[in-house]
């Protein structure tokens, strides 16, 4: 799961009351890349035993939500990719938790 919110809003907006992904027993705000670029990524892996898409720290992917920020305006894209390739989606979503890498993986659409 990747969000993005591009902080180009009207004087007064606060990044820090931007909205954050919460789950289980667990939350996480947005990163900055890099000039007005914000990102959040985490990543779930399918478990066969329970049909269910999990993640150590946020619970299922069916518990997860997106608590919206108290700025006026604010406007953040949220999604969800699907790989069959551990490496590759871990590669993704660390991508958002690194300042400065404003491109996703190489990669990532191969």
């Amino acid at each position: 799961m990747s969000g993005l919110d591009r902080d180009e809003y009207t004087a007064g907006y606060k990044t820090a009351a931007m909205g954050h992904l919460a789950g289980v027993g667990a939350s996480q705000g947005f990163s900055n890349l890099g000039g007005d670029g914000w990102s959040v990524s985490v990543v779930f892996t399918y478990q066969a035993s329970t049909g269910q898409y999990t993640n150590p720290s946020f619970g299922n992917l069916s518990q997860l939500a997106f608590k919206t920020g108290s700025n006026s305006g604010d406007t953040a894209t949220i999604s969800v990719f699907g790989t069959s390739n551990a490496g590759l989606a871990n590669a993704y979503g660390n991508w958002g938790k690194s300042p400065g890498k404003d491109e996703p993986p190489s990669n990532l659409y191969h």
